[in-house]
């Protein structure tokens, strides 16, 4: 067991809130051991590693079982797509030169990624859930941006009393890299830049939510002093521009869907192809589907074009700065 006495209190309260709390705040306690607790704390069983988040899956799927509560509307496309590329994930294993060890990390990660995913899906079925998650997010932003906004200003990391992290966050430059729970400060700033156009979307509704979320949100991408999480808050909010004037358009205009979907693809192609390195090679993503499938998860937290889910699919486009297994793993078990 890596968990300390801090660790053990903060596990047990978000475990009984995920089994007792109203279905509409049931994520709540999702969202706080994915923001506030450290990859490594955790429980070993075996060559198994039960993180924080993993162990708040399984509290959920408990309370979905006790509960009896279901999918709102069945299946849909999107569930299906995670089903499917679970399946490939998990038999894609067999192409690695230690298939066991591949098979035993994906297992993690489908169990992180479905788990979050379905258990999202079952506690938000209405519009109405889905905005009072973004809410929950902006507030649990907060203290994390300060957090990371003190470790940037004294170089000391108040995250590292639960473990996992070290005390001193990496120095480049003269500038302090805040990284907060996470693992690295990209992955730190990566999940503030990828949370930013979320709480933009319910700017109109709730407004001081919004505002709270989106300092927060750049607060901590200007924390982490990382230029990736910069460029990707950048792109993200160029993208919503362009989906707002494209909105008005073709509400003015007779813009058909194709037009539509096109004008967005041109737009990830030639102005978010500088930013990402990708790797355009299908093979590679028959071979190891993380990577694809985690720049399908980036993009669309970047971008409310939701169509370039099949482009990307279909082209088997992968971002090279997530295939590496830990960091991957880290971003999913974070950010998802």
């Amino acid at each position: 067991m890596t968990l300390n006495g801090i660790a053990i209190i903060f596990v047990i309260a978000n475990v009984f809130a995920l089994l007792f709390l109203p279905r509409r705040w049931a994520p709540m306690p999702l969202l706080i051991g994915a923001c506030y607790m450290t990859l490594n704390s955790g429980i070993e069983i075996g060559p198994t590693h039960f993180s924080i988040i993993r162990i708040l899956v399984a509290a959920g799927l408990l309370r979905v079982m006790m509960r009896g509560e279901r999918l709102a509307g069945g299946m849909n496309g999107l569930d299906r797509i995670m089903l499917i590329w679970s399946v490939w994930a998990l038999l894609s294993s067999t192409f690695h030169k230690d298939p066991s060890a591949a098979l035993m990390f994906r297992f993690g990660l489908v169990y992180n990624a479905c788990g979050i995913y379905f258990l999202i899906r079952i506690f938000c079925q209405s519009l109405d859930d889905v905005a009072a998650l973004c809410r929950i997010t902006a507030v649990l932003m907060v203290p994390l941006a300060i957090e990371m906004l003190f470790e940037n200003g004294t170089s000391h990391n108040l995250f590292s009393m639960l473990g996992g992290v070290s005390e001193t966050p990496a120095i480049r430059e003269g500038k302090v890299r805040a990284q907060g729970p996470f693992a690295h400060a990209i992955l730190a700033g990566t999940a503030g830049a990828v949370t930013l156009p979320i709480i933009i979307g319910i700017w109109s509704q709730h407004r001081k939510n919004a505002v709270i979320g989106v300092l927060a949100c750049v607060s901590i991408v200007l924390a982490s002093a990382s230029s990736g999480p910069m460029m990707s808050a950048m792109a993200a909010v160029i993208a919503l521009c362009i989906f707002g004037l494209l909105v008005l358009y073709s509400a003015s205009t007779d813009f058909s869907l194709l037009t539509y979907g096109s004008a967005f693809y041109i737009f990830n192609k030639q102005l978010l192809g500088p930013l990402i390195i990708f790797q355009n090679n299908f093979s590679h993503f028959l071979i190891n589907p993380l990577s694809g499938f985690l720049t399908v998860i980036t993009v669309l937290g970047n971008l409310p074009a939701q169509k370039d889910l099949l482009f990307l699919f279909a082209k088997g486009e992968g971002a090279q700065f997530l295939t590496h297994a830990p960091i991957a793993d880290h971003f999913t078990g974070k950010v998802c």
